[in-house]
């Protein structure tokens, strides 16, 4: 009997989607004008599949990129909370207007932050040593 219901399970599960570039762009305007769930009622697609997408501040966003990049060609770690603290003093002093009700809604939480880190393909390690020496440099003991 249990393996009758594990193997209905495994017949029973959904297979991966994959949608074109086209629809995702279309969902997601629409999502802009509307919202999430009636951009995904109206593709029927996945609510999931337009909210993960979407960034709410790609202006503010893509500032705090270049803000990183800059630090750390100067060799200036950037941590996480210098990065929440400086997307917050963005969306309230530079991109006030472009972005008004931000001020209450942006939340600076780890979610967002891992989900822009993965976006931009950062990561927040950083180095140890400077005169750390390479694998071929290495003396032979």
């Amino acid at each position: 009997k249990v393996i009758f219901s594990y193997l209905y399970f495994i017949e029973m599960k959904e297979k991966r989607k994959s949608y074109p570039v086209n629809l995702k762009l279309e969902a997601i305007n629409y999502a802009k004008k509307t919202s999430n769930h009636a951009a995904a009622q109206t593709f029927n697609i996945d609510h999931t599949q337009i909210s993960s997408s979407s960034s709410l501040y790609p202006l503010a966003e893509e500032s705090l990129k270049e803000w990183i990049m800059n630090r750390r060609l100067r060799g200036i770690a950037v941590t996480s909370n210098n990065a929440k603290r400086r997307m917050i003093s963005l969306l309230t002093q530079e991109f006030k207007l472009s972005y008004p009700d931000a001020v209450y809604n942006f939340k600076a939480s780890d979610r967002w932050l891992d989900h822009f880190m993965n976006q931009f393909d950062f990561s927040l390690r950083r180095c140890t040593k400077t005169s750390q020496k390479l694998p071929k440099d290495l003396d032979e003991k």
